[in-house]
């Protein structure tokens, strides 16, 4: 034996137990990529709504203001995205997750 090297990960045990975190952390990066695509349709969503009010001249035109909404309409999205408000997140995951699991189970 190799002084200093473990050999201990490499038990069948240990394999199991690794490929479940691996598994959950697979899962919870696709939670993630869907929590994101639900925010980017979000912020989408709320820049469309945005358009169609109508400018007042209280605030002006400027292009500090411009980026402001923006600031705000991403900020807005992701907390709705984090809440799961429109549930959008979360139907992309389950289906996602069920052809991955069929592709799985055809392998």
């Amino acid at each position: 034996m190799v002084p200093g090297i473990s050999f201990f990960h490499l038990m069948p045990s240990n394999f199991d137990y690794n490929l479940g975190s691996i598994e959950k952390e697979r899962e919870q990066e696709l939670k993630d990529a869907c929590q994101q695509l639900e925010a980017l349709f979000l912020y989408q969503l709320l820049r469309a709504m945005r358009k169609t009010v109508p400018r007042s001249g209280l605030f002006g035109s400027s292009s500090e203001m411009a980026f402001y909404e923006e600031l705000v309409d991403q900020q807005y999205a992701l907390l709705l995205a984090r809440q799961g408000v429109t549930g959008i997140g979360e139907m992309i995951y389950e289906q996602l997750r069920q052809q991955g699991s069929s592709l799985g189970a055809k392998a």
